[in-house]
C-alpha cells in the first residue's frame, strides 16, 4: 500500500509541477503543451479524429486477440500435449532475430489497412509469445507436483491433462499480463504503419498534420487505457488464478 501511495504521490507532484511550469511560467513552446491547450484540443479534436471509434477498434483487437490466443494454446496443450512437449522450439529460436517491421509489412501487403488483418497479425503475435512461454515452462514444472499426482494413482496422461495443464493456465495468463504493454505497442505500431485504423492511426495523422497538442492528448488516452488494462488483468489473476504454479 505504501508503495502504491508513493507512486500516486509522485505522479500528483509531477502533474502539479507541470501545471505551474508550463501553464503560468513558460510561454507557448514546442517542448510540452500548456495544460489548457490539452484540454481545449481534447474537446475540439475528439470528433475530428473519430477517437471513440479508433479507441474501440484498438482495444477490441488487443483483448480479443489475447483471449483467442490464450484459449488456442490451452486447447493445443490439452489435445496434443505429447506432440507439443516433444516439439523442439529451439529450432525456431532464430525467428526472434527477424526485424519486427518485416512481419508487419508482410501482413499489410497481404491484407492492406484492414481490421481483420490487424486482428490476425496480433493473434499470431500473441500466440507465438504464449507458445514459446509454454514450451519454456514445460521444462520447469516442479517435480514434486508430478510425483504427488503419480503417487495418488494418476497416469502420466492424466498428470499432463490435470496437473501440468492447470499450472500452465496460470503461467500463460501471467505471461499475458506481463506482456500486456508489449502487445499494446505491437498493435499501435501496426496501426501507425497502416496509417488507418485505431489509435496508432491517430498518432500518424496527428504527426502528419503537425498537431503537436493532440499528440499529447492521444498519448494520455493511451496511457490511461494501458494502465486500466493492467489493473483489470491483475484483479482477474488474483481472483481466478490464485494457486501456486
Amino acid at each position: 500500500m505504501n508503495k502504491n501511495y508513493g507512486g500516486i504521490k509522485f505522479v500528483v507532484t509531477l502533474l502539479f509541477v507541470y501545471l505551474i511550469l508550463f501553464e503560468f511560467i513558460l510561454p507557448v513552446n514546442k517542448i510540452l503543451p500548456q495544460p489548457s491547450q490539452i484540454i481545449e484540443s481534447f474537446a475540439e479534436s475528439w470528433k475530428v479524429y473519430d477517437v471513440f471509434q479508433s479507441l474501440a477498434s484498438t482495444t477490441t483487437v488487443i483483448y480479443v486477440s489475447m483471449l483467442l490466443a490464450y484459449l488456442l494454446i490451452l486447447v493445443a496443450l490439452k489435445t496434443g500435449f505429447n506432440l507439443f512437449a516433444a516439439f523442439d522450439f529451439s529450432a525456431v529460436q532464430p525467428l526472434k532475430y527477424i526485424p519486427f517491421i518485416f512481419p508487419v509489412i508482410l501482413f499489410l501487403f497481404w491484407f492492406g489497412a484492414s481490421f481483420w488483418g490487424e486482428l490476425l497479425f496480433l493473434f499470431v503475435f500473441v500466440s507465438a509469445l504464449l507458445k514459446f512461454s509454454a514450451a519454456g515452462k514445460l521444462t520447469n514444472i516442479k517435480q514434486e507436483y508430478v510425483d504427488v499426482a503419480i503417487n495418488l494413482g494418476m497416469s502420466k496422461r492424466e498428470v499432463a491433462k490435470k496437473v501440468v495443464h492447470k499450472i500452465l493456465q496460470k503461467h500463460l495468463y501471467h505471461v499475458l499480463s506481463e506482456k500486456h504493454y508489449l502487445i499494446w505497442m505491437a498493435a499501435l505500431f501496426y496501426e501507425y504503419a497502416e496509417k488507418g485504423n485505431g489509435l496508432g492511426g491517430i498518432y500518424y495523422r496527428a504527426l502528419y498534420y503537425n498537431d503537436f497538442v493532440f499528440l499529447f492528448v492521444v498519448a494520455i488516452i493511451t496511457t490511461v487505457l494501458i494502465w486500466a488494462g493492467d489493473k483489470i488483468l491483475v484483479v482477474i489473476e488474483e481472483k481466478y488464478f490464485n494457486w501456486e504454479e
